[in-house]
């Protein structure tokens, strides 16, 4: 990250000529680095150069929410993190690109948005918009969506349901165990437009 204050990096050496410049001119206060004043001020320069390392690095690293670390979750609070789409467990660098990805959201109503939204999670799908029956424009054969004219349908693409098959599931198992999208569910609901109904559906 480019430096946003051109102060930082200074060395012991800088804080200690910073010191001895605000010295008397004069014998009795020497600038050679090998006298007993110079070194004196080294150290004071050492606790000096600490500290104000310590403020560049909160304000290069942790003023930025997409490199905070120690401030990480004073940025997850201010933005409402973790929430009902944040998994358990994640790492920090996830929780910064959580964090980032909410930031920079800017919702749309496009299929192609949703589409964007979905591969954010780890999900590959197909938004398959439902449309009502016009005169003038359905034909025979084409599907109805009777009175629920604002339905679409994110087909999840890539992805296994396991069927129970006789002779090979035991007593107990389910008969249909889709994959598990309780993830990608939250994100596209939270998402889509208020006045619609979304539904998920699986490849054949």
């Amino acid at each position: 990250m480019a430096r946003i204050d051109p102060l930082c990096g200074l060395t012991v050496d800088d804080f200690a000529a910073l010191a001895l410049d605000l010295l008397p001119q004069g014998y009795a206060w020497p600038r050679d680095p090998e006298t007993v004043l110079y070194r004196f001020w080294q150290a004071v320069g050492e606790e000096q150069r600490r500290l104000h390392d310590r403020g560049c690095q909160l304000l290069e690293i942790e003023s930025f929410p997409c490199s905070a670390v120690e401030l990480l979750p004073d940025w997850e609070r201010v933005f409402g993190l973790p929430d009902e789409c944040t998994p358990a467990g994640l790492t920090v660098a996830e929780r910064q690109i959580a964090l980032c990805l909410k930031i920079a959201a800017r919702g749309q109503q496009t299929p192609a948005f949703f589409v964007y939204l979905a591969s954010l999670v780890g999900f590959e799908v197909e938004i398959i918009e439902r449309f009502p029956a016009r005169c003038g424009v359905a034909v025979v054969g084409c599907d109805t969506v009777a009175d629920c004219p604002y339905w679409w349908t994110v087909k999840v693409l890539n992805q296994t349901v396991s069927y129970a098959r006789a002779g090979c599931s035991s007593a107990g198992t389910g008969l249909c165990v889709p994959p598990n999208i309780n993830l990608l569910r939250c994100v596209i609901r939270r998402a889509a437009p208020a006045h619609t109904i979304v539904t998920f559906e699986f490849e054949d």
